[in-house]
């Protein structure tokens, strides 16, 4: 079991990384399906709703995945599906049950580095790359490799 002293939604990801690295007990919130698992305090739980980060969007040269974006999701946008041979989609398809999926989140699963998912072998096998506030845009393998440290990662980016 988990425990919260607060919950705060701040206006900017720059308000957000600020109160992040305000203390070491405070946390970004994603889907929180693993955190359920666990048994942490958290002083301050910072939840990056405000961000519009729940979007898959089709850019000229790339898709942007907004690190809110569920498995859910994921598993049945069309542009996903049509693009990249359909393998982000058919990465999260079979994880446990769909109300699984519509909870687990694109930005907690990659932050927190969670190997056992499938879903980090595809982005790795499409080379893609990941946005974080304060390190900047960098490929996925260059995160997955680099030790821990506090940051925020706000989206995905997979060039066409």
């Amino acid at each position: 079991m988990f425990t919260i002293k607060r919950i705060l939604q701040p206006n900017s990801i720059n308000e957000d990384y600020n109160t992040l690295m305000y203390k070491k007990g405070n946390v970004i919130l994603g889907g929180c399906a693993f955190l359920r698992l666990s048994s942490k305090n958290i002083d301050a739980a910072i939840d990056l709703s405000k961000l519009e980060l729940e979007k898959i969007k089709d850019q000229v040269d790339y898709i942007e995945v907004g690190a809110y974006v569920t498995f859910g999701d994921l598993e049945t946008h069309p542009l996903l599906i049509r693009n990249f041979n359909g393998i982000i989609s058919k990465a999260v398809e079979n994880i446990i049950e769909i109300q699984f999926r519509n909870i687990v989140t694109v930005g907690a699963s990659v932050f927190s580095k969670y190997s056992f998912l499938d879903f980090l072998t595809a982005l790795l096998s499409l080379n893609t790359e990941i946005e974080l506030y304060k390190a900047g845009r960098t490929s996925l393998k260059k995160f997955l490799e680099r030790s821990y440290e506090k940051d925020i990662l706000s989206k995905i980016y997979k060039e066409k």
